[in-house]
């Protein structure tokens, strides 16, 4: 959902995490939650591993996803 909604250029996003709706600000890279207050910062992992630097292999049964 953060994904798409940065793909899409969109500067907000609201996603539910711990049992709290949070407002990603996709700009910033921050978020708040609603019902708690709670800020988060987001960072983007590349998950990567050492026999293979294009990243983590998807199981074989996964098919790719149409460009958007």
């Amino acid at each position: 959902m953060i994904q798409e909604a940065y793909r899409k250029d969109e500067p907000t996003v609201q996603v539910c995490l711990r049992g709290d709706v949070f407002v990603i600000d996709l700009i910033t890279k921050t978020g708040s939650g609603q019902r708690t207050g709670e800020h988060i910062t987001l960072s983007r992992n590349w998950m990567v591993s050492s026999t293979d630097q294009a990243g983590i292999p998807l199981p074989g049964n996964w098919e790719p996803m149409a460009a958007p």
